[in-house]
């Protein structure tokens, strides 16, 4: 038999064949048995008749959609002129019962039919059997029956295919068949016909839920929205009117009073009139100032009280439109000629410079002219107000002949306010998304966000790790279950995020909006911020640079403080820190100390621990803790320097050193933190600016260790002739590299004489490890850059052994030479630990061409080698345009080509459909998988779409792909068939 599209040999038998066997079988068994009389022959026709009419209408169910074929035993119903599958038989006029028995079809490899238990039988979704039975009673207690069995397949589905997207984002409705509608950011499809995972160099990775879907989340409708990219709760308006009156000026000028503005003894009178017609349209309040204006500055106005008895309004608009009526005068003779509106407080003249509008200058008649303003800042509070349409006129004193009249005119002048009463939920309804995010590569969570417009409301939290099983919430101490009233602020969330179990690699949050009732609470966006772990660094050595010193910002009042905020690379109990006074002149005493970070990056305000001093030198002071504080890994705090006591002044300060560039990596080990900085205040530490410098700093514990910063210094190393300058250092763990970098400039405008060369020796083995031209010396300018080599093949460090990194240039000269970057801390010991690698890893210099080396344990080159072996972000989405069927269809089987290269990469696939709303989609129905809106399709091997989606009928469909990855690799998606039937 054939498959697929051209159908089954058997596929198509025509009904009425099958039917006519039906007939001569009956009529064969009829004439067999000559005691069935008249009676039997009339029943069996009508069992022909039924069995008939259940074949053409399985017909027609196929006919609606392929996957409404699911494999069972039905009854038949009439719903709407259509068919449906109704229970498992049916009763027919009290005496037939119909069954129609679908089974599913199975083939060997060859395409042979094979009974469902053979080895190796296959599915084959194209293809049903279906069985009409139709039995009946016969006298004597006999049952007669009817058997029909016929194949159907699915040749008349059609197909929507893609297989490139490399076009980009932003297509609504699928019409470029290379683009799509949107992603995460986390998708790579530069390359025609593949969607992969975008690559990081930092392992640092984020969710965020953005609340584009409503069908994504679970809320109480009733109290909850998601709407516009908000989940917010659901507003009950009232909405309360006023405005002014006779606007339109139709027939009088009623409600409206004229007076004169600013006329002096001698000036001419303006006057107010009403004009019955050519106003914007019909009457309209004209200000006419009269002929004979010589040197007359004079205006007039029109007033009416508008009155308000609702504060907080949302809406006040000063609607008006005005035209310059008649304009008689010299050249030159009118200094300037101006409409103004006012919404005033008081009745009573007008002040220019409090008009809500004001026109240019007119020079001439024009035509209407529509202004609306936004008046609502005028309208304060309840109470009475004025509405004052005026025009001012200014005359030279010599005019060279008569000026005037000179009229203004107003029309449809309306004060008009709307105050929306609302009312919210206030009993902290939730919501949550449907199904929990989860990646195979989730080291620890790092941080947790919202976007939100709270008021003076708020938004609380829980966190789940299970699927939502169980709830959790920080109780000051732990992470522990929920009841419903227990939950947290996103800053407690966030300040205790990395400490919540990881262990599941998932999380989902519940979002409680807080509101007294009065004011609306929304939330925008969430983001979970995690770390992937990086396996085999991409670059490993130590890239912190210190280019420039810092002690620009002098603390020569109170309320001046300095603040240097950092992350805690250990839980452990501090004792003393230490930091660097640059400057001092003369210094009062200092508080030091170490405060808490308010979840916004900036310190609490409260010392946890501190100690004060007074420097009497510069360089590293040493400011023993009134109290041991226990840091806790991962955790932002700021170590805050304040002014404590004693005459401080212009010339009594101190000034702290700090660098730049700002690394954030932390010296040790180069691991990231981004929260390092340093901030300073003016204000007693109401408001800190953030410097982007790297904090100078160090803390000892309780155990003498110590973490920090103590790169005080920047050192620029000579490299010519028989100066070598080289890193020694010993590996803990095997390390393999595909390339080499230091950070070097030339010295001067000239050239060196030679190139750089690099080289790396195994102390241990006394072996050379491998060798070569670092740059030629055409390629190396005058600031500092990096400069790589890669190595011909790669390179393995072994553990536990000592190597020599080292650069020279023999044939440069003392004033045509190179120079590396190395950033130098003193000789302390515990210094020495916290540079990188710690005692592991430090400077050497050699003045014979390497024969000898002298330590430089204070100082380490910057250098680092690099791994070209990607990591990659370990989820990514991509949500396609909308696919238009042309009609109302049934979308029947899904499938996809992918490559996934490890057993933690996979590939997950999500279907929605939205009824036609006149050409664009209607509402989309949820995002669903296999078994619903909290499942996925995990297989690219065709599936038939499940009928209990309800996805039949609709008009647009879409999908989102969703990769997974454990950072080591990524899937790759390369095409995607949709099978519907139209």
């Amino acid at each position: 038999m054939k498959r697929g599209g051209e159908g089954l040999s058997l596929i198509e038998v025509i009904i009425a064949v099958a039917l006519f066997s039906l007939v001569a079988a009956a009529l064969f068994n009829l004439l067999a048995g000559s005691y069935i009389g008249l009676k039997s022959f009339s029943s069996s026709q009508g069992a022909l008749f039924y069995a008939q009419e259940g074949a053409e209408a399985a017909r027609s169910i196929r006919n609606q959609g392929w996957n409404n074929l699911t494999a069972g035993s039905y009854g038949l119903t009439l719903t709407g002129n259509r068919w449906q599958f109704s229970g498992s038989q049916e009763l027919l006029d009290n005496f037939y019962t119909r069954q129609i028995i679908i089974e599913d079809i199975y083939r060997d490899n060859l395409g042979n039919l094979v009974p469902p238990v053979s080895p190796g039988a296959i599915l084959d979704l194209h293809t049903k059997k279906i069985i009409f039975l139709v039995s009946w009673p016969v006298p004597g207690g006999v049952t007669r029956q009817i058997n029909l069995p016929f194949f159907v397949s699915s040749w008349q589905t059609k197909s929507w295919i893609q297989t490139d997207w490399q076009a980009g984002s932003g297509q609504l409705i699928w019409n470029n068949p290379a683009q799509f509608f949107s992603d995460d950011g986390n998708i790579d499809y530069s390359d025609a016909g593949e969607i992969k995972l975008k690559e990081t160099t930092t392992g640092l990775v984020s969710k965020t839920w953005h609340f584009d879907s409503a069908s994504d989340y679970d809320f109480d409708p009733q109290k909850i929205e998601v709407v516009s990219s908000y989940a917010q709760l659901k507003p009950q308006i009232q909405t309360l009117t006023g405005q002014s009156v006779n606007s339109g000026f139709t027939f009088d000028t009623s409600g409206w009073s004229f007076y004169t503005w600013d006329v002096g003894s001698g000036e001419v009178t303006p006057r107010g009139n009403w004009r019955a017609t050519g106003g914007n349209p019909s009457g309209f309040a004209e200000i006419e100032i009269p002929a004979n204006a010589r040197g007359d500055e004079v205006g007039g106005y029109w007033q009416q009280a508008v009155n308000v008895d609702q504060a907080n309004l949302d809406q006040v608009s000063c609607n008006f439109d005005w035209q310059v009526t008649n304009f008689i005068a010299p050249s030159g003779a009118v200094r300037n000629f101006r409409f103004y509106v006012f919404l005033d407080s008081s009745p009573g003249l007008p002040v220019i410079g409090q008009e809500i509008w004001r026109s240019a200058n007119q020079t001439g008649v024009t035509n209407w002219q529509s202004q609306l303003v936004d008046c609502r800042s005028r309208i304060t509070s309840p109470g009475t107000y004025y509405f004052k349409i005026a025009v001012f006129l200014r005359v030279r004193s010599t005019t060279g002949g008569p000026v005037g009249p000179i009229s203004g005119g107003y029309d449809n002048a309306k004060v008009s306010w709307t105050k929306n009463v609302v009312s919210y939920p206030n009993d902290k309804p939730a919501v949550n998304p449907m199904i929990s995010f989860s990646s195979p590569a989730i080291a620890g969570w790092t941080a947790f966000n919202e976007v939100a417009i709270k008021n003076s409301g708020e938004i609380y939290y829980q966190l789940s790790n299970n699927d939502g099983a169980n709830w959790y919430y920080w109780n000051n101490t732990s992470w522990v279950l929920a009841s419903p009233t227990d939950y947290n602020t996103v800053s407690v969330i966030n300040a205790n995020i990395n400490s919540f179990p990881a262990v599941n690699k998932k999380i989902n949050f519940k979002a409680f909006l807080s509101s007294s009732g009065a004011e609306q609470v929304q939330l925008d966006s969430a983001t979970i911020s995690y770390q992937v772990p990086v396996l085999g660094n991409l670059f490993w050595g130590n890239r912190f640079l210190v280019t420039v010193l810092d002690s620009s910002f002098r603390l020569t009042s109170g309320n001046r403080r300095q603040n240097l905020r950092f992350t805690a690379q250990k839980t452990k109990s501090v004792n003393l820190v230490r930091v660097y006074v640059d400057l001092l002149n003369n210094p009062p005493t200092y508080r030091f100390g170490l405060q808490a970070d308010n979840g916004s990056g900036r310190p609490s305000g409260t010392y946890l621990a501190y100690g004060d001093l007074r420097p009497t030198l510069s360089g590293w002071q040493t400011i023993t803790l009134n109290q041991p504080l226990n840091l806790i890994k991962g955790q932002t705090y700021h170590l805050v320097v304040s002014w404590q006591s004693g005459q401080i002044g212009p010339n009594r300060y101190i000034a702290l050193r700090q660098t730049s560039p700002l690394n954030n990596l932390i010296p040790y080990d180069q691991t990231p933190d981004p929260q390092a900085n340093v901030l300073t205040s003016t204000t007693g530490g109401s408001n800190w600016q953030t410097a982007n410098l790297q904090p100078l700093y160090q803390l000892t514990f309780q155990d003498n260790d110590s973490e920090g910063n103590p790169y005080e210094n920047l050192g620029e190393l000579p490299i010519y002739h028989n100066f070598f300058q080289g890193q020694n250092l010993t590996l803990t763990e095997d390390k393999e590299f595909s390339e080499i970098s230091f950070y070097v400039r030339r010295f001067g405008s000239l050239r060196p004489l030679d190139d750089l060369y690099f080289a790396i020796d195994n102390l241990t083995d006394n072996l050379l490890v491998t060798s070569g031209i670092l740059a030629a010396r055409s390629a190396v300018g005058t600031t500092y850059a990096w400069q790589t080599y890669q190595f011909p093949e790669r390179i393995n460090l072994e553990q536990n052994k000592t190597y020599r990194l080292y650069l020279s240039s023999p044939g440069s000269g003392a004033n045509r030479y190179y120079l590396i970057l190395a950033p130098v801390t003193v000789g302390q010991e515990y210094f020495k630990i916290i540079t990188f690698l710690g005692k592991s890893s430090f400077g050497e210099q050699s003045s014979d061409s390497g024969a000898s080396w002298q330590v430089a344990e204070e100082r380490d080159l910057n250098f680092y080698f690099g791994l070209i072996r990607p990591t990659y972000v370990p989820q990514g989405e991509l949500i396609s345009s909308a696919f238009n069927t042309s009609v109302p269809a049934a979308f029947d089987f899904l499938s996809w080509q992918e490559t996934t290269p490890s057993a933690n990469t996979d590939i997950w696939v999500q279907l929605a459909t939205a009824p036609d709303n006149g050409g664009i989609p209607g509402i989309w129905g949820p995002w669903q998988g296999l078994t619903g809106s909290s499942s996925y399709y995990q297989s690219g091997e065709e599936s038939l779409i499940p009928l209990t989606n309800n996805h039949n009928d609709n008009q647009f469909a879409r999908y989102k792909i969703i990769l997974r990855s454990d950072s080591t690799a990524t899937p790759v998606f390369q095409e995607i068939k949709i099978n519907y039937t139209p």
